[in-house]
């Protein structure tokens, strides 16, 4: 029958592992199915109120053997009785507690594991900008030949070509800064030799007493000082 049908049900054990049990309480208290101990009347909150009550619900109380436990009730219409699950309190907060403690140690390692990512993360991405910061300072520092070393694909390697395409750019115009003004001072040196050179000449050729002595003084000290082959005065 469909009573036979549902008795076997809440004989079933859970499989939760908790002690518990299930069991059909008729109109008069009296259980219709198999319990662990009791076989008179139960007269629990859970049978008041599945009986009594025509309710459903669930609450904690003491159960027909005087023990607190977490249980379920429910009337069933159809078949004039009550059907009531029961677990005992302390199992069930036992099992509720390792459930959080598991729940509190997975979380603490998912926080562990976060921190962990994080500090790779900073770790990856503030070394490289290190090391190109100390390059930096180099090159500021006047050592146009240092480069940064950093071969990445990232933004960072991309920041790190472009600070070395940078460097070359500097040293090369630097370089030729440097180049003109080296080319530079020999033109001024030369000129100031030129210019002394003439000073002397003028200075040693003024001592002639006679037109003929000057201009020969005058070619021969020409010759002499800036090094010429021959030198006339036409």
């Amino acid at each position: 029958s469909k009573f036979d049908v549902f008795e076997q049900i809440v004989e079933q054990p859970s499989g939760t592992g908790i002690e518990d049990e299930s069991y059909l309480i008729g109109e008069n208290f009296i259980p219709l199915t198999k319990t662990l101990s009791q076989t008179g009347e139960i007269t629990s909150l859970a049978a008041l109120n599945a009986i009594n009550g025509r309710q459903s619900g669930y609450d904690t109380y003491q159960n027909y053997a005087g023990d607190s436990v977490l249980g379920a009730y429910r009337w069933l219409p159809g078949l004039r009785a009550g059907v009531i699950s029961e677990v005992a309190s302390s199992k069930a907060l036992l099992d509720t507690a390792n459930l959080i403690a598991i729940i509190f140690t997975v979380g603490i390692m998912a926080i562990l594991l976060a921190m962990i990512v994080v500090y790779q993360t900073a770790r990856t991405i503030s070394t490289p900008i290190k090391s190109l910061a100390d390059t930096s300072g180099q090159l500021s520092a006047g050592d146009l030949s240092t480069r940064s070393s950093l071969q990445r694909s990232d933004e960072i390697g991309q920041l790190s070509n472009s600070f070395n395409a940078m460097a070359d750019r500097l040293q090369e115009f630097i370089s030729s800064l440097e180049q003109k003004i080296a080319d530079r001072t020999r033109d001024i040196q030369r000129q100031a030799i030129r210019l002394r050179v003439a000073s002397e000449i003028s200075r040693d050729s003024a001592t002639a007493t006679e037109l003929n002595e000057l201009l020969n003084r005058s070619a021969q000290l020409i010759r002499e000082r800036f090094g010429f082959y021959h030198s006339g005065i036409f």
